[in-house]
């Protein structure tokens, strides 16, 4: 997620076990290489590489223009500190921000900065090395020597300025540190999620103290900027808009600051704000979640009609759940709608997805749907995300061609799709795909490639606010919804949805004209239009080339619509081939942190033959790459916390 001029390499790798405190180092180092280099990382000054490219050179292990390639005149002790921040090993970064700041304030105040050795102190330990008993006996010679000239400089920079002036000096270096407190605010402010009442503490501590420690520097920036402009006019060395300075210290205090007031700035208007909304939004989600004034059905009675789990009031497979009778609380941000009166299973209302609470909507105001006698629910620009609750249990995850009357028999099984027997406990899964307006108002983003009131193809509908979210990589999906405390199903998870109870390569048959009024795959149009997608299957035309509304064909046996096609649908899994063992509960494959993985999709697109929408059928792609023809659907745990 993020820049990719400014992302460091284990996050652009999708390494996310080492994500952490150095790799906020690396982004900083990376916006001091641009303020000095005056083009980011991986630029230079005749070349701007895309953001594909970048993430390539970083997968194949290149590093970033030297930076006095760039700017020849920079002093070999900031190149120093620039190359450490931005190591390519986390282990090889600053320790910590304080180490960071402390260089950079050492090479302003001209001390010895301890990324950089050259010159005689070098040479002075390369011998010590090599002749230790020599170095010995000159040892005492050397410490009188060295503490003559430290008083000698001492005092000759006791007489180049004054206390005055060496105070006024060290507090304008110290508005530096707003770049240590800017990124330590951001980092935490990454942790405010979700939006829930158990991070309500923790949000008002981080605007009485993080934020307002940053807006409480913007007169002293400001002031210090005016000082430096002013110096920099007198001297003729350029003017208030473009200034320039003959002291290398202070054109970069000047270039840092600018930056940072830039910086605060923006996180006023952006960061800032969306703390507020998201206190706001926690202080009330509790709230409604147990008590929402449109729910037509209470917590107690989705509880205990689950518990009778009788076929009447509930599905009878959540008795069948691998620890027993679903003891069901009550799960923050979701309201129950009731049980589908065709699958018998409990779905429940996402309400955040729901509430467009950035444009100032009540969430109280929020229309709870309902279902239909056939089970289905109209899906409209403002629908939420509605989650089915699915019983879990025991199925054979996978398929093998090799025996007809053997279980998951599939001719067109690949050699990664190997059966594998796997126990889930129950979870929610979403009914549809991500919708483009769902996204929205979780994100306020429209990554889509596919945008509203464009009609690709004259399809029969345009495109809208109920058509899938497309072409959004797998690092910001997975971020933004767990942010909002769903996640991405495992494999096990989707192919359990997808199957339905079904053992048959497709939930709806054997065949792939079984798809007929089921998937928007590539059909007959679609081979016709575009013969570079390949060759369709089953001799049927589904009415759409491109992506389709959600739920405008038929849903499976536990209510979920488009497990074929549509858009592929991303897993949280890292591709394992063979299937690697499956973690208890949820299925999912551990990642390997030493080799970049790829990640998961399943159930085909409207582009893909049939074969690839199988239950079964597994594409791989890297964390970063995004397809026009590529969503997600969301995923959450239950908390059985009383």
């Amino acid at each position: 997620i993020g820049t990719a001029e400014y992302m460091p390499p284990e996050q652009a790798k999708a390494r996310l076990a080492e994500i952490g405190p150095a790799s906020d180092i690396y982004s900083l180092g990376a916006t001091l290489y641009h303020l000095i280099a005056g083009v980011p990382p991986w630029h230079t000054h005749s070349e701007r590489p895309t953001r594909p490219a970048i993430l390539r050179r970083i997968a194949d292990g290149a590093k970033p223009p030297a930076l006095h390639s760039l700017a020849s005149h920079v002093p070999a002790e900031l190149v120093a500190i620039v190359d450490r921040a931005m190591a390519r090993s986390p282990r090889d970064r600053y320790v910590s921000m304080q180490d960071f700041a402390a260089d950079l304030r050492a090479y302003l105040e001209r001390r010895v900065v301890s990324a950089y050795e050259a010159g005689a102190l070098a040479e002075l330990k390369k011998w010590v090395r090599r002749n230790p008993a020599l170095s010995a006996a000159a040892g005492l010679l050397g410490f009188v020597l060295a503490g003559a000239t430290l008083i000698v400089t001492q005092k000759k920079r006791e007489l180049e300025q004054s206390s005055a002036e060496l105070a006024k000096r060290n507090a304008h270096f110290d508005q530096l540190a707003g770049v240590v407190k800017l990124s330590t605010a951001n980092n935490a402010e990454s942790l405010l999620y979700p939006a829930w009442p158990d991070k309500i503490a923790a949000m008002e501590s981080w605007l009485r103290i993080d934020a307002q420690e940053l807006l409480d520097l913007k007169p002293g920036v400001a002031a210090t900027l005016r000082e430096l402009e002013a110096i920099a006019k007198r001297t003729g060395d350029g003017g208030a808009r473009n200034p320039s300075f003959k002291d290398t210290a202070q054109g970069f205090l000047h270039s840092t600051l600018t930056e940072l007031a830039s910086d605060i700035a923006h996180f006023e208007s952006t960061t800032l704000t969306d703390v507020e909304r998201r206190l706001a939004w926690a202080r009330r989600i509790g709230n409604l979640t147990l008590r929402h004034p449109n729910a037509r059905v209470t917590w107690d009675e989705a509880r205990a009609a689950i518990r009778k789990a009788d076929d009447v009031t509930a599905s009878k497979l959540y008795s069948h759940s691998p620890n027993g009778p679903i003891d069901l609380q009550p799960q923050m941000g979701l309201v129950p709608i009731g049980m589908n009166p065709v699958t018998k299973l409990w779905e429940f209302y996402e309400l955040r997805s729901a509430c467009d609470f950035a444009a100032g909507q009540d969430p109280a105001t929020v229309e709870i749907p309902m279902h239909r006698s056939d089970g289905s629910i109209e899906v409209k620009d403002e629908t939420g995300i509605v989650f089915v609750l699915l019983p879990g249990g025991t199925f054979l995850q996978g398929a093998q061609k090799v025996d007809p009357s053997a279980p998951n028999y599939d001719p067109l099984a690949m050699d990664d799709e190997q059966p594998q027997e796997v126990t889930l406990d129950p979870y929610f899964l979403a009914r549809h795909e991500v919708t483009i307006g769902q996204w929205k108002r979780l994100t306020a983003d429209e990554p889509s490639f596919f945008t509203p009131m464009s009609t690709p193809d004259t399809d029969p509908v345009p495109i809208g606010s109920t058509h899938p979210l497309n072409q959004l990589d797998w690092l910001t999906g997975e971020l933004w919804l767990r942010r909002h405390g769903m996640t991405l199903p495992t494999e096990a998870r989707w192919e359990f949805g997808a199957r339905g109870g079904t053992t048959t390569p497709w939930w709806c048959g054997s065949d792939p004209s079984s798809l007929s009024g089921v998937a928007n795959v590539l059909d007959l149009r679609g081979e016709a239009r575009y013969e570079g997608w390949g060759r369709q299957s089953g001799d049927f035309v589904d009415g759409f080339i491109h992506i389709s509304p959600v739920g405008y064909f038929r849903a499976n046996a536990f209510g979920l619509f488009d497990m074929h096609g549509n858009v592929w649908e991303a897993c949280l899994d890292a591709y394992h081939k063979p299937y690697a063992a499956p973690r208890a509960g949820d299925g999912l494959r551990a990642i390997d942190v030493d080799h970049p993985p790829h990640r998961t999709s399943r159930g085909g697109s409207c582009t893909s033959s049939a074969s690839f929408s199988r239950s079964t059928f597994r594409s791989k792609s890297a964390p970063t790459s995004r397809d026009p023809y590529a969503g997600f659907r969301p995923c959450r745990n239950l908390d059985q916390t009383p």
